[in-house]
């Protein structure tokens, strides 16, 4: 048979020089080109994995790796046993003693600074940067981790069973080895101080440090704690799929069940469509009660189009798992505390043709909507690829011709009839000091396209009432915190004025100096206005555009909404879904939507009219 040169190479480091060795690997033990084969073979994986004397992890390298990443990776591996002096040297070894206390140290070194870290581990990780520091590693450390984050393996699907059920795992790189816990924890270690500006700087994560082997440890906690199909499920829905890579895009589930205890659920079917994974994922988690999936959607498709893996009788309320979804509607109640209530029917036994009836009751329709998100992130120098994924500190905008920000800013400042002193504008918006200059021309088109449209449509003609539904509108799913000073705004000037957000953001100070014309730094006053809260605002428009419904209610709703659309609150469903009728009787889901003065249950109190929905 022909394998792969990793195969080649990992089978020639494992063998005995006289000895003979039993090794099972899936790349030879399981005829991949034979469906009926690998329905069988498959499940029993995690029987393979669980029983083994030792799983063998390679790394690599790859045949065509470069040098400076072979001695980069391998470098990683010397660094470990010093890892474990200092543990040991700290006296941390007896708190690693079983696999539940390693698991928590290890997400603890990665993740420093949430609120649930132990405080021992919390200081820890500085304890053992310092060390380095002082030994003079520090920065070769994280250099040959974050080289050793990105190989490929952590990037595979199938790694999170064999990583997840094994006893005794081993991690190899060319001639290194290393077992799994000091591995994982040595990588842990690294992973918050990998960042594009300072060691020492928690702020953020390099975007080159590869995060998905964290999704290995999540792996072995969850088999460790018996997970249900449920369960596992609700993991890879919340990760974000496609987090890890699968040939086989039906393995993004497959892969899963090894890390199921318990009845699976779903069967193992590779002779039927992706779509049968897919939907039977789905409707598993729908049945249990899981309906944050009918909260998520795609926006926005790539610009190189690509064979769809899902076709086009893909049920609208099915989750496809090979594509990243949005769902931040986590923190309503719309729904009130209603139950789902839904059923399914199955025709032709064909899994694809399955339609769900789902109780709920009519918000209204939709009257009118505005320019959507991406069309106003346009006009204000948003490349198309920063709309599409969402993330304004990809690639900032420019400010296009001679124009600067400060000009383009007091442009529409004027536009809006709003008086701002220039010196104020000059202050805070210098792009060396600044950053926020590059996305203020952003929010100031999104608060007034808001407020015009609110102005023109809503029925509550009363200012204040449209001001307030504005506000909730464009603080959708952006931090909660924001909202008890926003209260005070009084007038489109507060919205779009950055010295009146400098006071209410709280916890994200940032202070910026400016040089005189001597050249000495003077400080001027803090401002609180930071990247990662116009990251939240940004995100908050994110694939939606507003809307207006006939009972003079305001809303957000997905990109594709249209007049005649209909707002329905699903029992058991924490937001309104936006509706369209297709087939008769049938609907199609759109996607979320949020809609003023109803998403903490208010509508549902009233008792409104209850009807069947058949979605399909």
């Amino acid at each position: 048979m022909e394998i792969g040169s990793s195969l080649a190479a990992a089978l020639r480091h494992l063998r005995h020089k006289r000895n003979p060795v039993t090794v099972w690997t899936d790349a030879l033990c399981i005829n991949q080109e034979n469906a009926e084969e690998k329905d069988i073979q498959v499940p029993l994986m995690m029987r393979i994995y669980s029983n083994d004397t030792r799983v063998h992890a390679w790394l690599g390298p790859r045949y065509n790796e470069s040098p400076d990443v072979v001695n980069s990776a391998t470098a990683a591996f010397d660094f470990i046993p010093i890892v474990a002096g200092l543990l040991k040297r700290f006296d941390c070894m007896q708190r690693l003693a079983d696999e539940t206390s390693w698991s928590k140290a290890c997400f603890a070194l990665a993740e420093p600074r949430r609120r649930d870290v132990q405080p021992f581990w919390a200081a820890m990780s500085k304890t053992l940067r310092d060390a380095m520091v002082s030994m003079g590693l520090w920065n070769s450390y994280l250099s040959a981790f974050k080289t050793l984050s990105q190989v490929e393996y952590f990037q595979r699907m199938w790694v999170l069973q064999e990583t997840g059920r094994a006893r005794v795992l081993t991690f190899h790189y060319a001639e290194r080895e290393a077992a799994y816990e000091l591995f994982f924890l040595s990588l842990c270690l690294a992973r918050p101080f990998c960042t594009s500006e300072t060691p020492a700087d928690l702020s953020a994560i390099s975007p080159d440090f590869d995060s998905r082997f964290l999704s290995c440890l999540t792996a072995r906690m969850y088999c460790n704690l018996n997970c249900n199909i449920k369960k596992v499920l609700e993991l890879a829905y919340w990760q974000r799929p496609p987090m890890h890579q699968a040939t086989n895009p039906r393995d993004l589930i497959y892969a899963l069940l090894g890390l199921v205890s318990g009845p699976k659920g779903i069967k193992v079917r590779y002779n039927l469509s992706v779509d049968y994974a897919y939907i039977s994922a789905t409707r598993l988690l729908l049945s249990q009660g899981f309906t944050e999936i009918l909260l998520s959607f795609k926006p926005y498709k790539p610009e190189i189009s690509t064979e769809p893996i899902t076709s086009e009788a893909f049920p609208s309320w099915a989750y496809d798992w090979s594509t990243r979804g949005i769902s931040s509607f986590g923190q309503y109640a719309a729904c009130g505390p209603t139950q789902p209530a839904l059923s399914f029917r199955q025709f032709q036994d064909l899994e694809s043709n399955v339609t769900m009836t789902l109780r709920g009751s009519e918000c209204g329709y939709v009257t009118a909507t505005s320019y959507p998100f991406s069309a106003v992130a346009k006009t204000a120098g948003f490349t198309p690829e920063v709309i599409r994924i969402g993330n304004i500190n990809r690639q900032p905008p420019s400010a296009g011709g001679k124009q600067t920000f400060g000009e383009q800013i007091r442009w529409e400042y004027f536009q809006n009839h709003i008086n701002v002193p220039i010196p104020d504008i000059e202050k805070l918006f210098k792009d060396s000091t600044f950053p926020i200059a590059l996305f203020w021309i952003w929010w100031i088109k999104w608060v007034t396209a808001l407020w015009n449209f609110a102005l023109v449509n809503s029925y509550q003609q009363d200012d204040r009432k449209v001001l307030n539904s504005v506000l909730e509108l464009l603080l959708r799913k952006a931090s909660t915190d924001l909202k008890g000073g926003l209260a005070t705004a009084g007038n489109l000037h507060d919205l779009i004025d950055p010295n009146f957000w400098s006071n209410i953001v709280p916890n994200t100070s940032q202070q910026f100096n400016t040089e005189t014309e001597d050249g000495n730094a003077t400080a001027e006053p803090e401002t609180r206005l930071s990247v990662e809260v116009v990251q939240s605002l940004f995100r908050s428009a994110w694939g939606m555009r507003p809307l207006a419904l006939d009972g003079g209610q305001l809303g957000y709703g997905p990109e594709s909404t249209e007049p005649g659309d209909e707002i329905v609150i699903f029992y058991g469903v924490k937001a309104p879904l936006v509706v369209r009728k297709v087939d008769g009787a049938a609907y199609k889901i759109l996607g979320p939507a949020h809609v003023c003065g109803v998403m903490q249950g208010e509508f549902m109190d009233t008792n409104p009219p209850r009807q069947k929905y058949v979605l399909i």
